[in-house]
């Protein structure tokens, strides 16, 4: 399967917890993406909300796609 979301994170979109749900499995917060998005919010002097930091949960097992061309920063 291949799951694909949007660039930001909105805090009703619980896509990752229904299909992690379904398959049975949990979300995993991984370090890596999570230092990847807070040195971009650092980069332009921005606070990071704690609702970006789910841009950085992954469901267990996944395999991650990296992008490095999009993200989308919510700087309010």
């Amino acid at each position: 399967m291949i799951f694909s979301g949007g660039l930001g994170p909105t805090e009703d979109d619980l896509t990752r917890e229904a299909v992690a749900e379904a398959l049975g499995v949990s979300l995993r917060r991984d370090p890596e993406i999570l230092a990847s998005i807070e040195s971009r919010f650092a980069a332009r002097g921005w606070k990071m909300s704690p609702n970006n930091a789910r841009q950085a949960d992954v469901i267990e097992g996944a395999t991650v796609l990296p992008n490095a061309n999009a993200l989308r920063l919510d700087s309010g």
